[in-house]
């Protein structure tokens, strides 16, 4: 019995010991490996920046090339606004940056261009252009008033003026501007009843009491509305 009692506990101290030896092994390799999550950063989906000193043209795509190398759109801009020319073609290359895809491209889809202005412009618009950014804007017809003063009120931090629109069927559009959000391309105060002007918004009209409102991102003189 007392050589059963010593072999008992000589067989539990080895056990002891294995136990141990085990614990301070390294981990075997084999067997599946761990699934880890990696954290992805969200889309931050930034605007893209305009260059300082960049020429500008607004207008509606009239033809739209896609070539393997260099794609090119013509845009034509929208009666009663004035960016130096009439059509103006665009080429679009690699370093080109756009909010669009150039395959999603329309007929009529209204674009902005942003150009780098050459030392040889001069006065004269450029009939080719080749584009830093290119934005998708809101439909012209959405975006784009140009009509004649009716009345202005305006404040030391904005206001409103009514202006009428359309030859063919005249009616009257309340532009909302404000010294926080609208760029001025010429003196407000200068305005009056009578004043042709271009009024170029954020897209968003609403209608109040049969009443078109819209709020300008840009004010400007239009050319000669009756040529």
């Amino acid at each position: 019995m007392k050589k059963f009692f010593v072999l008992l506990l000589i067989f539990a101290i080895a056990m002891s010991l294995a136990a141990c030896s085990n614990q301070n092994e390294e981990p075997s390799v084999d067997g599946p490996t761990p699934i880890v999550d990696i954290e992805v950063p969200a889309d931050t989906d930034e605007p893209l920046s305009i260059p300082t000193n960049a020429g500008l043209f607004r207008g509606e795509v009239e033809d739209v090339t896609i070539t393997d190398g260099l794609n090119t759109i013509v845009l034509r801009q929208v009666p009663g606004t004035d960016f130096g020319a009439e059509r103006l073609t665009v080429l679009i290359d690699a370093e080109t940056r756009s909010d669009f895809a150039i395959t999603d491209v329309n007929l009529g889809d209204h674009i902005a261009v942003y150009y780098h202005v050459g030392i040889d412009y001069g006065v004269n618009m450029p009939e080719e252009v080749t584009a830093i950014v290119l934005l998708m804007l809101p439909p012209a017809s959405a975006s784009v008033f140009v009509g004649t003063v009716v009345e202005i009120t305006a404040y030391p931090t904005g206001g409103s003026l009514r202006m009428l629109v359309d030859e063919d069927d005249p009616h009257v559009v309340v532009v909302l501007f404000s010294n926080e959000y609208t760029q001025f391309y010429l003196d407000i105060d200068s305005l009056g009843p009578g004043s042709d002007i271009s009024v170029f918004t954020d897209g968003m009209p609403n209608t109040s009491d049969y009443t078109l409102y819209v709020n300008a991102l840009e004010i400007r003189m239009a050319p000669d509305l009756d040529n």
